[in-house]
């Protein structure tokens, strides 16, 4: 007998048949590294259970994983600026070339940035000092990206337009018209 957390879920995006113009691609993912936590060894908030169970349980409660009090820094000002760099050294040596960090709850992580001067808001490199488009060298095709960004395990999402399709001019004009995620 299957229970409510093992049938199989629909992936179909509820309604899209009545959405004329509309293109249903696979579910959007969420993949990311917390490569400030790490580095800091700032412990993660499941030390006992799993990410997936954890994120049950918040949701559970009615809040949302930033809503989770962040431990204090685990050293002083300085130690923490040398921990970051080391962690922003060792992506760099992997070729990552930029790092969106969201889920910092605490200021001491801006605190250590800044102390290593990472955190002016723009960057003087070659190739980023205007707000022109990236250099060829700092782009994905679309269909490389749409790839890293979307995965049928996760579900469905009904788009305005196909993005592996229209002129990469025009994917900002894209439109959400539904979501029929997967259960985790």
């Amino acid at each position: 007998m299957q229970t409510p957390a093992t049938e199989a879920a629909s992936t179909e995006v509820p309604g899209s048949a009545e959405i004329p113009g509309s293109t249903e691609v696979p579910g959007f993912i969420d993949s990311h590294a917390h490569l400030l936590k790490d580095s800091a060894r700032v412990p993660f908030p499941w030390p006992e259970s799993t990410a997936s169970e954890f994120h049950r349980r918040v949701a559970g409660a009615g809040t949302t994983p930033m809503d989770v009090p962040e431990p204090p820094a685990p050293g002083p000002p300085d130690q923490m600026a040398a921990r970051l760099l080391a962690g922003l050294a060792r992506a760099a040596s992997t070729g990552l070339v930029e790092i969106t960090e969201m889920g910092m709850r605490d200021w001491w992580y801006l605190d250590s940035l800044a102390r290593l001067q990472l955190v002016s808001g723009r960057s003087d490199r070659d190739g980023f000092r205007t707000h022109e488009t990236a250099p060829g060298q700092s782009r994905l095709a679309p269909a490389a990206a749409f790839g890293v960004m979307s995965d049928e395990a996760a579900g469905r999402t009904l788009l305005s337009a196909d993005p592996r399709t229209i002129p990469v001019a025009e994917i900002d004009q894209i439109t959400v018209r539904g979501t029929a995620p997967m259960p985790f």
